[in-house]
């Protein structure tokens, strides 16, 4: 083996291990999420960011088990597949003033109030537990992957991204997860009045 197929290999072969660590969702390094190790060949493929979150988070952490935010529908939530979305975006909380999930505004949606007070104890005065209760809390990348989403809007399909660049690197690092590439929104002006 050549040397610089060997230590492509090498490369190759760490950014393999450290993805499948077992963290969920890659590195951290003081609290400050961490975009590395990048998604390698092995990263599970996503459709969209949503998707990638309904099953990195929700049913990964536990939060689709039956006793909890599934068939219990714990709050009146239910987080299985097929119904979370429309259970979060603009939804009234049954414990706070504040929508589930409030587009465009992360700290004003109460879904990323309780994943934070698990995450950043004492990041935000909660009615009842912090999520995921009784389960280890997200990671900080994986945090910082549903605040990204809300911030851009929390969309059900495509990706978030650079809007610039196309790319959905960022949030699919996050996750670990392989993300088809974000396209731009594009607005249509309005037609002249008549």
């Amino acid at each position: 083996m050549t040397g610089t197929r060997a230590f492509l290999c090498g490369i190759a072969l760490t950014a393999f291990t450290s993805a499948c660590g077992g963290s969920g969702g890659g590195s951290t390094t003081g609290g400050v999420p961490s975009t590395d190790p990048t998604p390698g060949p092995a990263c599970e493929q996503f459709d969209s960011t949503f998707a990638a979150i309904q099953k990195v988070v929700f049913e990964n952490k536990g939060c689709t088990q039956d006793v909890c935010h599934g068939s219990a529908r714990s709050g009146g939530l239910d987080l299985r597949q097929g119904a979370a979305y429309a259970n979060l975006l603009e939804v009234a909380s049954t414990s706070s003033k504040n929508p589930r999930i409030q587009p465009g505004e992360p700290s004003e949606s109460f879904l990323f109030q309780k994943l934070s007070a698990a995450t950043r104890p004492g990041s935000y005065a909660i009615a009842g537990s912090p999520m995921p209760s009784g389960l280890p809390p997200l990671s900080d990348n994986e945090l910082e992957a549903i605040r990204l989403w809300i911030e851009a809007g929390a969309p059900e399909t495509g990706s978030v991204g650079n809007a610039e660049t196309g790319t959905s690197d960022g949030i699919g690092n996050l996750l670990d997860a392989c993300l088809p590439p974000a396209n731009p929104i594009t607005i249509e002006p309005l037609k002249p009045p008549a």
